[in-house]
């Protein structure tokens, strides 16, 4: 079989790996593990949401394997922002399958694939803070819509 269509192929089965794996590992068993542990707290859905985000940026460390550590280090910046994007759709659609196809779709889009959403720092910090704010300000609102309704 020709190279480039080994290589898509290899690219679309390690997305739906990913994709299937990281979110129901990440989306599913951490995020409802960490709301099973922090019942208690107020703002539980928030505080599950950035403790189930940080792990999944963290476990892209593995990828040090084969990249150097500061492309590694922008690289989990940037997925714990999408972690959090991932959380709250998870959160108001309660459908872990939308995550999942979002997931692969971010794997096999060509700014992932070819490495280049990874370089400039300006650019990492702008989109982690827009995708992570904006993420983590639509849980705490809907978090806090209802804990009003209780």
């Amino acid at each position: 079989m020709h190279k480039s269509v080994m290589s898509i192929i290899t690219i679309l089965l390690l997305a739906v790996a990913a994709g299937l794996c990281e979110e129901f590992l990440f989306r599913d068993l951490l995020f409802n593990l960490f709301t099973k542990i922090l019942s208690k707290i107020r703002y539980v859905l928030l505080w599950s949401t950035i403790l189930s985000s940080i792990c999944f940026g963290l476990a892209h460390f593995v990828n040090l394997a084969r990249q150097d550590f500061v492309v590694t280090f922008q690289q989990v910046i940037a997925v714990t922002a999408i972690g959090l994007m991932l959380c709250t759709i998870r959160i108001l659609t309660n459908n872990m399958w939308l995550n999942v196809i979002m997931h692969i779709a971010f794997d096999i889009s060509p700014l992932v694939v070819t490495g280049d959403i990874i370089g400039k720092w300006s650019a990492i910090i702008v989109s982690g803070l827009w995708i992570g704010g904006i993420s983590l300000l639509t849980i705490w609102t809907y978090n806090h819509h209802c804990l009003k309704e209780n």
